[in-house]
């Protein structure tokens, strides 16, 4: 075959292959939705939220706690005006990453100590 021939027919194949994967991706919304079954929407429920007195377990420290149950769809909590308080998560983040490093074996407890100077922030 001559490198015309040959040329010809790689840039029809990929001519091709365009037009086919332009065709894949037509516009959905546009087609018709008859004979297709529709689907039943379950309605959002609410969970239930049950106000919780914890104050002896806090001791006198002024904390909220947030407890789930998803096998009945409800929320324990302690606080709500303060559990609903949006803040950052700062140095609670470091204990859970480190404890994530550990068990991955991406930090090595025996080389991973750092003293503290005893400075007072």
């Amino acid at each position: 075959m001559k490198k015309t021939t040959i040329s010809f027919i790689i840039v029809c194949s990929f001519l091709i292959l365009f037009i086919l994967a332009l065709a894949g991706c037509e516009n959905k919304s546009n087609r018709s939705t008859e004979n297709q079954p529709t689907e039943t929407k379950k309605e959002a429920v609410e969970p239930t939220i049950i106000e919780t007195d914890w104050a002896d377990y806090f001791d006198g420290i002024n904390g909220a706690a947030v407890i789930y149950e998803p096998t009945k769809n409800s929320y324990q909590i302690y606080n709500q005006k303060l559990a609903l308080t949006q803040r950052s998560p700062c140095s609670t983040f470091k204990i859970i990453s480190s404890l994530i490093a550990l068990e991955n074996g991406i930090i090595d407890p025996d080389h991973s100590t750092r003293t503290w100077s005893g400075e007072i922030f």
